[in-house]
């Protein structure tokens, strides 16, 4: 005999703690999950190196309202025309 699944009142949401993340606090974490995935550490190293570049550029910790897709545009527009 199969039994029915349990339903429980509670629902698992995160969106809630995302919404108020900084872009440092998105990176750490971030990195965090990267780091737990075994990437080799180049490419951990190569992570940080342009996040770094990307901090210089905006020269504060970008808050969720801030990071919008004209800023990263700009950041990309920028790192081009460095090359």
């Amino acid at each position: 005999m199969r039994k029915g699944m349990r339903k429980h009142g509670r629902v698992a949401s995160t969106r809630k703690v995302t919404e108020s993340f900084t872009m440092v606090e998105m990176f750490e974490r971030f990195m965090w999950f990267k780091n737990n995935e075994g990437l080799a550490p180049r490419t951990i190293e190569e992570y940080k190196i342009h996040f770094q570049w990307l901090c210089n550029y905006f020269q504060k910790d970008l808050s969720r309202v801030e990071m919008t897709t004209e800023a990263f545009l700009d950041w990309i527009n920028f790192m081009v025309g460095r090359i």
